[in-house]
């Protein structure tokens, strides 16, 4: 594989794959599928920090069961950026959810 190539996730965005793993930005307000099926989840990174929001990693086509990860933010202001690292196997997809204006990278594979 090269280093760097393109591919297009659900929603029809193209996304880069480096080092083995797909990438897809979720920015703004959204109900994001990245992924139909088995894959891993690699990390999340926060690249825009948010006054208050809350985004959601699902394990789920819909978003309405498998929750991974929640994450609430309220006025406080984190370092930019965060990687959350999970490297684990999602078994129905990867379904992103957010409130706020969050800048999310996903990496998955």
């Amino acid at each position: 594989m090269p280093i760097s190539q393109e591919a297009q996730n659900l929603s029809g965005a193209y996304v880069s794959v480096v080092g083995g793993y797909l990438d897809s930005n979720v920015s703004g307000q959204v109900i994001a599928n990245l992924v139909s099926g088995s894959c891993i989840l690699h990390t999340v990174v926060i690249g825009q920090a948010v006054s208050a929001g809350v985004f959601c990693v699902w394990d789920s086509m819909s978003g309405a069961v498998g929750m991974i990860e929640s994450q609430v933010y309220a006025g406080t202001a984190i370092g930019m950026p965060q990687t959350l690292t999970y490297d684990i196997t999602m078994q129905s997809g990867i379904v992103i959810i957010t409130s706020g204006n969050w800048n999310l990278t996903v990496t998955y594979r």
